[in-house]
């Protein structure tokens, strides 16, 4: 008994822990957004973004994704962790000489410069290594060193970045940027490295590797799908528009990330007590939760699209403008997300993950396609809307496989019928917003009606 107090305390520490620590940080990056618009043209707005899209794919590449395997080995090889994680380090180093030497034979075939692609190399390499002790610390339940360690990732990627574009590189802003950001994360990853290889005490192991890439191998489609979901809309609008579109669809979809950042708080603490409900078998408590959250949720996110409206209006020259009416869609996309994870979460409790891959990738499929398609015929902002599109999909998936779960299990927690409420006020605010966002008061007043519709129904649920 005291151990399952002890348990809960833990998880309430550590939901309390990331809350803060995630809102502070991604409010870090938010509070810079009127800064960088300042400093870089739209087109190099758009520069940076590209580049901080590829190295989200190229930290899968070069990592294979192997850091999602620290957790399982802190329990198999807990007295041999320091070497695991030695030999996953060591591994990355050779994957990330071999991409270093594929990159300079194709750098000219592709037509990218190699400054560029070298840059992108070394700095995923260094947010795999991050990710890693990241990873390392998050299943010891150092929650203050994580916390620690993710802070000082934003403060070397983005205060020496500062420092490039005001002083060695004030001419080149936009590569000031990255160059700075490169720069500070690899000296951390450097430290990082330099660490673990002194913990080792013994060489790198294959075995280590190969346990590694049974566990996160499978996950890959699943990465790869989310990061082209959130990511890969910029670098096809750079290719298939401009740097300047994609500067300032970039610019809209870094203000919504305000709402992401709500969304992973409320999640993070939420699995634990899903967790421990499920356990508990009090599945009418979670059905009664999961519609409070919901409506909760979706007039928390009807306010702040309204709020970061106007203030994108403040928080960047004119030339930002034209990706103000991208916030409603995008805003609402993370509102799905937060929909898609009571879904998920199931799928995560009873150990189902087999279809989570094989989903993400559908939906990044989709994505692509559409993008293609439309961004030719109606512009960039349409990708908005695809994104907003694959995230419905998405959700619809999940929530299929999890519903085939609990009929197997015979249980029912889903509040079916307010859900589709909820996804109709949720769908009528999106095209209205999305419609009224040049009308400030009009759209004000829509905001208003929907809130009260909101609060009645959380009135009769609390």
């Amino acid at each position: 008994m005291n151990l399952n107090i002890l348990k809960k305390n833990e998880l309430v520490k550590g939901s309390i822990w990331y809350t803060i620590a995630n809102t502070f940080i991604k409010g870090v990056n938010f509070l810079t957004i009127p800064l960088f618009t300042r400093m870089l043209s739209t087109s190099q707005y758009g520069f940076v973004n590209n580049f901080v899209a590829w190295v989200s794919i190229g930290t899968i590449v070069i990592g294979l994704n192997l850091n999602v395997a620290v957790s399982n080995a802190q329990f198999d090889y807990s007295d041999e962790i320091d070497n695991f994680i030695g030999s996953l380090v060591f591994f990355s180093l050779c994957v990330f000489g071999g991409v270093i030497l594929v990159l300079l034979m194709i750098s000219e075939i592709v037509g990218i410069s190699l400054e560029y692609i070298f840059l992108v190399a070394v700095q995923s390499f260094a947010m795999y290594v991050i990710s890693i002790d990241s990873a390392l610390y998050a299943i010891e339940g150092a929650y203050a060193k994580n916390s620690f360690l993710s802070l000082l990732s934003v403060l070397c990627n983005v205060g020496i970045s500062l420092i490039f574009m005001v002083t060695l590189m004030s001419k080149a802003p936009a590569w000031g940027r990255v160059l700075g950001s490169t720069v500070g994360l690899f000296v951390l990853a450097v430290y990082i490295i330099v660490k673990h290889f002194y913990r080792m005490s013994e060489k790198p192991k294959l075995i280590y590797i190969k346990y590694a890439a049974k566990i996160s191998i499978p996950a890959i489609p699943h990465s790869v799908g989310a990061l082209v979901l959130s990511q890969f809309d910029r670098i096809m609008i750079q290719a298939m528009v401009s740097g300047a579109a994609a500067g300032i669809y970039s610019y809209a979809y870094n203000l919504a990330t305000v709402i992401n950042v709500l969304w992973l708080s409320v999640n993070t603490a939420w699995v634990p007590w899903f967790y421990r409900k499920m356990e508990e078998a009090k599945y009418v408590v979670i059905s009664k939760a999961m519609k409070l959250s919901s409506y909760v949720f979706l007039l928390i996110t009807m306010f702040a699209v309204l709020v970061l409206v106007f203030l994108a209006r403040f928080m960047a020259p004119t030339s930002y403008q034209g990706g103000i009416r991208l916030i409603v869609p995008i805003g609402m996309s993370y509102f799905v997300m937060f929909m898609y994870s009571f879904f998920v979460n199931t799928e995560f409790y009873y150990k189902k993950t087999k279809w989570l891959g094989y989903s993400t990738a559908i939906s990044a499929i989709v994505n692509v396609v559409l993008n293609l398609w439309l961004i030719p015929w109606l512009g960039y902002w349409i990708a908005s809307v695809t994104t907003l599109i694959s995230y419905i999909l998405l959700l619809w998936t999940h929530s299929l496989t999890a519903h085939s779960i609990l009929k197997q299990k015979h249980l029912k927690i889903y509040p079916h019928r307010e859900f589709l409420f909820i996804y109709g006020c949720a769908t009528l605010y999106t095209i209205m917003a999305t419609w009224l966002v040049d009308n400030g008061w009009l759209m004000v007043l829509l905001t208003l009606l929907m809130s009260v519709l909101m609060v009645i129904q959380i009135r009769r649920n609390i």
